[in-house]
């Protein structure tokens, strides 16, 4: 077995638990227009929630399953536990692109693992039937 200098480990710790602060600690609330946008997504320390004519996923608690953010792209997935019969999903992606933190936001969400696993295999450029995306407009309070 070969030894690990102790700086290396140090610093991969240090990685890691900066990655995980990263993405626990982001929060916000977003605007859905349109017909079947329109609504909030909500994201808190615990809980996420997305309201629109569509689905009502109330607060639910969620796991971060992926984090990648590069540059001014950032694209988060999380895994949400199940909970209230009128959520449709069980998997929502938050992206944003582009320098405004205000647009430039998308919230995509799968109905089941296997949707997104499919999706995610043709890098997002394919839909299903339990898949909707729409954009949003992030609110500052």
């Amino acid at each position: 077995m070969r030894a690990i200098p102790c700086a290396s480990i140090a610093i991969c710790l240090l990685t890691l638990t900066t990655a995980r602060a990263e993405t626990s600690s982001f929060t916000g609330r977003f605007q859905g227009t349109g017909r079947t946008c329109y609504g909030t997504l909500a994201v808190q320390a615990k809980t996420i929630s997305w309201l629109t004519p569509f689905s009502g996923c109330r607060p639910v608690r969620y796991q971060i399953i992926e984090h990648d953010a590069q540059n001014e792209q950032m694209k988060t997935v999380y895994r949400l536990e199940p909970g209230a019969t009128s959520c449709r999903y069980a998997i929502l992606i938050l992206t944003h692109s582009g320098t405004s933190t205000d647009s430039g936001w998308e919230v995509t969400g799968y109905g089941s693992e296997q949707s997104y696993r499919t999706g995610k295999s043709s890098d997002y450029k394919t839909s299903s039937e339990d898949m909707m995306s729409c954009p949003l407009v992030r609110e500052h309070r």
